[in-house]
């Protein structure tokens, strides 16, 4: 124990701070096969999913490192963007396309208030030896990694027919 007026940490908080990364990972997995199976809904549920996947990360991940925790809640994102327009199912057109990338920015922006608030408890928690959590390059990061997706993968899966019948 560092500190003097730390409390030990009981057994099942470290279990679960052990398994955030991989809940996290089910979360995002999860949300991705409900769309193959139920087309637009998955879509519709994927801030959602966003919203929880990066909480379990930025909130439950046994490191204080910004960097780690924003890059992972970013590469959470990513994947699950990337899965739904690759593997869900029906006709991946430009509607499908916008309400994907839509939902996309609306999760996002949710984990982007996750993540300052995550960076806010980290600080306020933090030794004060290591000096104050770099929130501007953080966040600034976090956004930059989301944009260049964005405009990189934004018509990933454009014109895939999964999982429908074409006659």
């Amino acid at each position: 124990m560092g500190k003097f007026n730390e409390l030990p940490v009981p057994p099942l908080v470290w279990l679960l701070r052990l398994l955030a990364v991989p809940l996290a990972l089910t979360v995002v997995a999860a949300n991705v096969y409900y769309d193959y199976i139920s087309a637009p809904s998955g879509i519709l549920w994927s801030p959602v999913a966003a919203l929880l996947a990066c909480g379990l990360v930025l909130f439950g991940a046994p490191t204080r490192n910004p960097y780690l925790k924003a890059g992972l809640c970013a590469g959470l994102l990513m994947g699950q963007d990337a899965g739904i327009k690759l593997f869900g199912g029906g006709v991946h057109d430009a509607a499908g396309q916008g309400l994907m990338n839509f939902a996309f920015v609306a999760g996002a922006l949710l984990s982007l208030l996750l993540l300052a608030a995550a960076l806010r408890q980290d600080e306020l928690k933090g030794d004060k030896e290591k000096g104050p959590v770099p929130k501007g390059r953080v966040i600034g990061l976090f956004l930059a990694v989301l944009l260049g997706h964005l405009l990189l993968f934004g018509w990933l899966g454009f014109g895939r027919y999964v999982g429908t019948y074409m006659e």
